[in-house]
């Protein structure tokens, strides 16, 4: 069978529960908002299962998720509906033209 992830929101949690792995082996699980990435690897169990909880955060949009099997590159697929992890950078602020500075009187 074919590697898959389920990926649930739980509270402010990302939840990948993925299944159909190799066993006693890593997954390197990549989300992905636009450009911005946040990475986390996770070893699988005896029978191919691995479980990664995330702390997330209200996304811009939703966040594709993608499980990896570094031992055969086989690879799932999922998403998240509202969150995206916590530890996934901001963007950039950029200020164009400073404030100006009033003196009083």
């Amino acid at each position: 069978m074919a590697p898959m992830i389920k990926v649930n929101e739980e509270h402010a949690t990302i939840v990948v529960n993925g299944s159909e792995f190799t066993p006693n082996a890593n997954v390197h699980v990549t989300f992905l908002v636009g450009p911005k990435k946040y990475e986390v690897d996770s070893p699988t169990n005896e029978i191919g299962h691995f479980l990664v909880g995330e702390p997330g955060r209200h996304a811009e949009g939703r966040c594709l998720v993608i499980a990896r099997d570094e031992a055969s590159g086989r690879s799932a697929f999922g998403n998240t509906r509202v969150l995206q992890p916590l530890g996934m950078p901001h963007d950039p602020v950029v200020i164009d033209n400073p404030p100006t500075v009033l003196e009083p009187g």
